[in-house]
């Protein structure tokens, strides 16, 4: 999280988060806005979109997938 915040991006994309559901609020505690993410295990797969408070956007709906593999969001 220190090199994602260091880089002050609005909007970030991850892949292979390997994180469970559980662990989401440390980086939810570390990242300032919306904290979107579909998650499987801590061995494989997960995504996530980090969303800074800067930016005004509206979760309107939010798809994710059981295996970890894709996260929609409206």
């Amino acid at each position: 999280m220190t090199r994602i915040n260091q880089l002050e991006s609005s909007i970030v994309f991850l892949q292979e988060t390997h994180l469970l559901k559980e662990e989401l609020q440390k980086v939810q505690r570390r990242w300032s806005g919306q904290v979107l993410a579909s998650c499987f295990s801590s061995h494989s797969r997960g995504v996530m979109v980090l969303i800074h408070k800067a930016v005004p956007f509206q979760v309107n709906k939010n798809i994710t997938d059981k295996a970890g593999r894709y996260l929609i969001v409206q």
